[in-house]
């Protein structure tokens, strides 16, 4: 008696496609190394976020002038 699988099977092809997301009018998103957001354009405004090397998330700016600061993510 053998403990071999006698079967194949073939591998499933999974393919990701990026699209824009119209209902939210994103048309592009940077990532940092962490893979967090670091760059969103959304509706011809620009939105930057600055996290600390653990991922906790530290300011949110735009091209507003508008900045929000967060304490302890």
């Amino acid at each position: 008696m053998s403990n071999q699988n006698k079967r194949t099977f073939a591998r499933a092809k999974v393919f990701y496609l990026y699209t824009a997301h119209p209902d939210k009018k994103i048309s592009s998103i940077k990532y940092n190394y962490l893979n967090l957001p670091q760059q969103v354009i959304q509706d011809s405004k620009t939105t930057y976020y600055i996290y600390r090397a653990d991922g906790t998330k530290v300011k949110k700016s735009g091209t507003a002038g508008l900045a929000t600061d967060y304490l302890d993510g």
